[in-house]
């Protein structure tokens, strides 16, 4: 009748037609999927110090990080953090004794154009710079994977991410939040049941 009021009145017969669903019961609820034996995911278990690192000390596996905040990894405003701060991550993984003997490859997913660590990230494993070019930044494919079988013999590999959000060009309207919008995760390689070498000569 009056069309000022249209919209709210419209909204509080949908208020009375609505209603809340009732709770699903446990078994109808989907299982969980199971993560294979040969997969570590690593997104969860972090630690934060919140703040760019002024002594390469903290990427050092021996580092004490217990008073550091744990955390799982994500944007900066998912975990509090000013949009332009920079902040370290570290995060410690146990490897399984049955993975001895096999390769050991540390991966990085982040699919879509607007995923991945940055706008600038570095990667240090066991305090030493990892094997990917550095620094890390935003581009079409951020996936990448690194080979960290050596790194692994111990049983134990540590990951230091540093993460700068101040990196985007200034000027521009930031077209992607800061953070780490992307897992990682190790996976054990098995070994070859058999090999069929393929001598020459070869032709081209």
């Amino acid at each position: 009748a009056e069309i000022v009021r249209a919209a709210f009145d419209w909204f509080q017969t949908q208020a009375k037609i609505g209603r809340e669903l009732p709770p699903l019961p446990p078994l109808a609820k989907p299982a969980p999927i199971p993560v294979p034996d040969d997969v570590i995911p690593a997104a969860e278990g972090w630690r934060l110090a919140e703040g760019a690192g002024t002594d390469p000390a903290w990427t050092a596996a021996d580092f004490a990080d217990a008073g550091w905040k744990p955390v799982k990894l994500g944007t900066f405003a998912a975990l509090g953090l000013p949009e332009e701060s920079a902040n370290r991550f570290r995060k410690t993984l146990e490897i399984p004794a049955a993975w001895q003997g096999r390769q050991i490859d540390l991966h990085f997913s982040a699919d879509g154009w607007f995923w991945g660590i940055g706008p600038e990230g570095r990667l240090w494993i066991d305090g030493q710079p990892a094997g990917v070019k550095q620094p890390l930044r935003l581009q079409a494919d951020s996936n990448f994977t690194l080979d960290v079988t050596e790194q692994a013999k111990d049983g134990k590999l540590t990951l230091a991410l540093e993460v700068d959000g101040g990196k985007f060009e200034k000027g521009k309207p930031r077209w992607r939040p800061a953070g780490v919008t992307g897992i990682f995760y190790l996976e054990a390689v098995a070994p070859p049941i058999a090999t069929t070498p393929l001598d020459g000569p070869w032709c081209a």
